[in-house]
């Protein structure tokens, strides 16, 4: 990293207070390979710092491992890694970021994959990774996102990190046994929160719960001497992450079971239960950590506390990943009798998605580059689809919830457009991000809505009950939305354009690695990455 910014060398220059009192870090290495030095700067081609050796730190001396805080990270190299992967979103060219991914895993794979070793480091190393998960170019033929997950829990559970329950692997040394300590507390905390979003993003059944032993861990987290001061946000976010899985678990909303039907008895008092504990979490947070982010997190719950008003018998699985206009329209949408129960859910669930959206759009660029991907980005997307659902829910013909709000209440161009703007205004300087192509989707919503709207004019009466990807194709690269500004029933035309529509989703969907089963690691990939918003290719 150093030498990518033409850094000199200082070791001969005088030695700051802090540098004095550290020991030398020669000192201690042993039989450790030795870090390469790093040479003047000069005009001629620089070495990516990806490409510079790591070290196994597992035979680092005590002594090193008790060093200042200033050495921990170089202390920690596959970390170190991490950290570059996450930090490198954007910034770096795809070629280079492709480098970086590759090599990280490249690592992972030789070290834990093959070697089989295991440490906090390592721990924290692959779920940094997954929280900031941005796949490579070559993603199909390497680890996945579940590969991580997947790994770093098995990882925890070895290492000790599950409790009493769930003692260290028995052919763990004693000296990685750590459940114990707050770093390890910490990393079985963060696995849950990894879980607890798999279940969010794929709706599929899952063995993800919460235990005492969890408890205990959030109590170390917000209690501790140890602790840092940063986990206690951290202790919120836990928290607001288990609240989901509790409205995911309580509702079935992951079950391939019938979810929970608005207007029965006992699922009006759970709504109501559910959303005493929304209140309640948000209650807990302190006027100085009442960040957007957790604003988001907080009504991200409400839309799914109300999301069953929209469901029917056969369209569950829709309401996953990805949160494209393939997905709108498959099992239909819900025409019950209506009630006061559908009256009020519909209304809560649309305030909802628009409060998403209004918080989660009132980020800075800095913050939302900054915040791991994994865990925002995707509710931003999921708000939008599930505004568009509703937008098909009170509009299609032969619907009873139209009754209950206009389109107009809706708003759905209005805040599409608005997440338009805001992916525009967060964008990566440098190759699109991540978190910037799971937004991606909702231009391809506005250009779906142009659509839908045109054939609910005129053809109300025959509209097709499921997505047109030939006419999405050939529909121009650029357009004009018209967009419903709030508290305005008339349309208000817009600059923002539309990217290329030309992407071969329904191929992808039917033919690609997944078959059918859009995976989390394609959510974050978005295929070939080499165009403004990327395009899928199936082949």
């Amino acid at each position: 990293m150093l030498a990518s910014q033409q850094i000199h060398d200082k070791q001969n220059e005088p030695r700051t207070e802090i540098e004095a009192t550290v020991p030398q870090q020669g000192q201690h290495y042993g039989d450790m390979p030795k870090k390469r030095k790093l040479e003047p700067a000069s005009d001629g081609p620089i070495e990516p710092a990806w490409k510079i050796d790591l070290f196994d730190s597992s035979s680092a001396s005590a002594q090193v491992l008790a060093t200042a805080d200033l050495f921990k990270a170089v202390m920690s190299p596959i970390l170190l890694h991490a950290i570059i992967l996450a930090a490198a979103h954007g910034i770096l060219s795809i070629e280079d970021f492709d480098a970086v991914a590759l090599s990280f895993i490249g690592t992972i794979s030789t070290e834990v994959l093959s070697g089989g070793k295991k440490s906090i480091e390592l721990l924290q190393a692959l779920q940094v990774a997954s929280l900031w998960y941005c796949a490579p170019r070559t993603h199909q033929s390497i680890a996945t996102l579940f590969q991580f997950l997947n790994v770093a829990q098995v990882m925890a559970l070895d290492l000790g990190c599950g409790g009493d329950l769930d003692p260290p692997g028995e052919f763990v040394p004693p000296e990685l046994a750590v459940g114990h300590t707050v770093p390890a507390k910490r990393g079985w905390l963060v696995c849950f929160v990894l879980g607890a979003s798999s279940l969010f993003h794929r709706r599929r059944p899952g063995d993800q719960r919460w235990t005492t032993h969890h408890s205990e861990c959030l109590h170390a987290l917000e209690t501790s001497p140890d602790a840092r001061e940063g986990d206690r946000l951290l202790a919120l976010h836990i928290r607001g992450e288990r609240l989901g899985l509790n409205i995911l678990q309580r509702l079935a909303l992951s079950e391939s079971i019938p979810s929970a039907t608005i207007g029965e008895p006992l699922t009006s008092l759970t709504i109501q239960d559910l959303e005493r504990e929304v209140h309640e979490w948000r209650a807990l947070i302190p006027s100085d950590l009442d960040h957007p982010n957790l604003q988001t997190v907080a009504f991200a719950a409400e839309i799914l506390i109300h999301e069953a008003v929209l469901h029917t018998g056969t369209n569950k699985q829709s309401f996953a990943v990805p949160y494209l206009p393939h997905r709108l329209f498959i099992g239909g949408y819900p025409t019950p009798k209506v009630t006061s129960e559908h009256v009020y859910s519909l209304q809560a669930l649309k305030q909802a998605c628009h409060n998403t959206i209004e918080a989660a759009c009132s980020v800075s660029k800095e913050d939302f580059l900054a915040l791991p991907y994994f865990l925002f980005a995707p509710r931003i997307a999921y708000a939008a689809f599930i505004l568009a659902k509703i937008h098909i829910a009170v509009t299609a013909p032969g619907n009873t919830l139209g009754v209950i709000m206009s389109p107009s209440e809706v708003q759905l161009d209005y805040y599409l457009a608005k997440i338009v703007t805001f992916n525009e205004r967060t964008r990566y300087d440098g190759s699109p991000g991540a978190a910037t192509r799971v937004l991606e989707g909702c231009p391809m919503l506005s250009a779906w809505l142009v659509q839908y709207e045109q054939q609910l004019a005129t053809s109300s009466d025959t509209i097709s009950p499921t997505y047109d990807s030939s006419t999405m194709d050939d529909m121009p690269t650029e357009a004009v939305l018209a967009m419903v500004s709030p508290n305005e029933s008339k349309l208000v035309v817009s600059d923002v354009t539309l990217p290329d529509l030309s992407w071969n989703w329904d191929a992808f969907l039917d033919f690609g690695p997944c078959a059918g089963d859009f995976d989390l690691t394609e959510f974050f990939a978005f295929g070939d990455v080499g165009g403004a918003t990327g395009k899928v290719n199936a082949g």
